[in-house]
């Protein structure tokens, strides 16, 4: 008898994929009944407080403007405020894209092509042409 050995080189990715892993784990959380390790609901509650973030940031910036104009803070004061609006405002965009990007590795995974939009239990409407 013959034996021939073979070599060739198995891309990391083959070898390591963790939204495949993270894919398996969520069909097998199916099956058993078993609650997710994070759900689509962790990142509609991140997205949550990211916007309440941003609504009292802005509040107090709105709040340290007046102070500044009544020459009761420095400018560098509000200028801290302002970089805390903005800081939520960045974190606000990261939360939805971290949904949209979710939702788009899960459309790849599962080989949706054919449709247009998908929506998943978050409650966010993830579309094709980013509307």
């Amino acid at each position: 008898m013959k034996f021939i050995a073979y070599s060739f080189i198995i891309p990391y990715w083959l070898l390591y994929n963790p939204f495949k892993k993270e894919v398996e784990h969520f069909i097998s959380c199916i099956r058993t009944g078993d609650t997710p390790l994070a759900t689509s609901e962790d990142g509609k509650i991140s997205l949550e407080i990211a916007q309440k973030n941003l609504a009292n940031n802005d509040t107090i910036y709105k709040i340290g403007q007046g102070r500044y104009n009544l020459g009761r803070i420095a400018e560098n004061e509000l200028l801290d405020l302002e970089l805390n609006v903005m800081n939520s405002r960045q974190q606000v965009a990261q939360a939805l894209l971290d949904l949209e990007t979710s939702g788009l590795r899960l459309k790849t995974f599962v080989g949706i092509t054919f449709i247009e939009n998908v929506t998943l239990n978050h409650g966010y409407n993830i579309r094709k042409d980013n509307r």
